[in-house]
C-alpha cells in the first residue's frame, strides 16, 4: 500500500509538469507569432514608403528629362544644376547620371567619388541591360 501511496501525487506532479510544458509551448508559438505580423506590417510600411519615393523620384526625373526633350539637348552646365537640386531635394539618392545614345555615361553628379563610372558602358551585365532597355521602351 506505502507504493501506491505516492502514486497519486507523482501523477498529479506529472500532470501538472505536462500542463505547464503544453502552456509554455502554447504561449512561445504566440509571440512567434506576434513578432511575425509585426514585421510583416514593418515590411509593409517600408515596400509602401520605398515605392513612394521611387515614384517621386521618377517624376522628377522625367521632368528633367522632358525639358531635354523639348529643348533637343541639355547643356552640361544646366544638367548639372538640375541635377545637383534633385540630388539636394532627395538625400536617399547619391547620384545621378545621363548616358551617350551608346549607354555610355558621361554626366554624372555629384562627379566627386565617381570619376571611375564616368564612360561606363552601363549594358555590362546583363541585369542592367534589361534594366536599361526597360527604361528605354
Amino acid at each position: 500500500m506505502p507504493r501506491y501511496r505516492l502514486l497519486i501525487p507523482l501523477s498529479a506532479a506529472f500532470l501538472c509538469l505536462v500542463a505547464f510544458t503544453a502552456l509554455s509551448l502554447h504561449v512561445r508559438a504566440q509571440e512567434h507569432y506576434a513578432v511575425r505580423v509585426h514585421l510583416e506590417e514593418i515590411a509593409s510600411n517600408i515596400q509602401f514608403n520605398l515605392t513612394e519615393r521611387v515614384e517621386m523620384n521618377m517624376t522628377g526625373l522625367e521632368r528633367m528629362a522632358g525639358r531635354w526633350i523639348r529643348a533637343g539637348g541639355t547643356d552640361q552646365t544646366e544638367w548639372r544644376a538640375d541635377a545637383i537640386e534633385f540630388i539636394a531635394d532627395h538625400p536617399e539618392l547619391r547620384a545621378v547620371q545621363w548616358a551617350n545614345p551608346d549607354f555610355v555615361l558621361e554626366w554624372i553628379e555629384p562627379l566627386a567619388g565617381n570619376e571611375a563610372v564616368v564612360g561606363l558602358d552601363i549594358l555590362f551585365e546583363e541585369y542592367r541591360a534589361g534594366a536599361v532597355m526597360q527604361a528605354v521602351n
